[in-house]
């Protein structure tokens, strides 16, 4: 089984301005654990990148706001902006784009 983080969402939180070694590391591994589960939920769309790294993004996005709870002072705004884009259904073409332009 093939993940798309192993290929290309380090080059996608890496690119993210300001980011935190450490956290982004966090970041990534959650949208590792997000994908598989999404791709062993759904082995018909195993292949389909976008949906994976779709389902890997708001994994993501979900330990985000977890964190927040706990320590509101953790803000970062490349993440509040997905956030953003989560909530105003924007989400799915911004991760597409993604996929086409840092996963080659």
């Amino acid at each position: 089984m093939k993940f798309l983080t192993s290929a290309c969402a380090h080059g996608t939180w890496s690119n993210a301005p300001n980011h935190e070694p450490t956290n982004m590391k966090r970041n990534c591994t959650q949208i590792t654990y997000s994908e598989g589960a999404f791709i062993s939920e759904n082995p018909g769309k195993a292949t389909d990148w976008d949906a994976a790294f779709l389902a890997g993004m708001n994994g993501a996005l979900r330990a985000y706001e977890s964190i927040l709870k706990q320590k509101p002072a953790a803000k970062y705004a490349f993440l509040d902006d997905l956030r953003q884009q989560q909530d105003s259904g924007q989400l799915p073409g911004t991760v597409s784009r993604m996929v086409k332009e840092r996963c080659k």
